[in-house]
Order: structure tokens, then C-alpha cells, then sequence
């Protein structure tokens, strides 16, 4: 149960964070839905850093919702993208 529990976390976190919602309306989202509330540094991250990364790219949403992946995951992605060379 605690990966669904997971998931329903993250999308909660994601689709607030796109809203822009204030930290008090996503704490009470989060423990309405029986959930643990975020603090604020955490949800900082969220509006700062992982809402934008997933905005234009459905594939790091599901990797965010789905896998839980950290942000330091989406760094070394972006990282290894922009170092690839191409092979002639």
C-alpha cells in the first residue's frame, strides 16, 4: 500500500505545485487525503524546481509520480542528455 500511498502523494504535490498553492492549502490537502504534510523547504522544491522540470515533459511527470525519482535523478538525466556526442 505505501507505493499507491506514494503515488497519490506525489500527484498531489505535482498538480499543487503547478497551481502555485500556498504551503497551508497543500498541508491540508495532504492530511485530508490522510496523507503526511510537507514543510515548507520541501514544498519550496516543489513549486521551485519540480514543477517546472515536468511542465513540457510527460516523461519526468510519470518518472516524478510513478517512480519517486529525487531531484538529484533529474539532474544527472538532463546532465548525461547535454554530454551525449554525437557518433559520425
Amino acid at each position: 500500500m505505501q507505493c499507491k500511498r506514494s503515488i497519490r502523494r506525489n500527484r498531489i504535490l505535482l498538480d499543487s505545485a503547478e497551481q502555485r498553492l500556498a504551503h497551508a492549502t497543500v498541508v491540508k490537502a495532504l492530511t485530508s487525503a490522510d496523507l503526511e504534510p510537507i514543510s515548507d523547504k520541501q514544498w519550496n522544491l516543489w513549486v521551485t524546481y519540480y514543477a517546472p522540470l515536468t511542465a513540457d515533459n510527460p516523461l519526468y511527470r510519470e518518472e516524478l509520480i510513478y517512480n519517486n525519482r529525487p531531484l538529484a535523478w533529474f539532474v544527472r538525466h538532463l546532465l548525461n542528455r547535454r554530454t551525449k556526442t554525437m557518433i559520425s
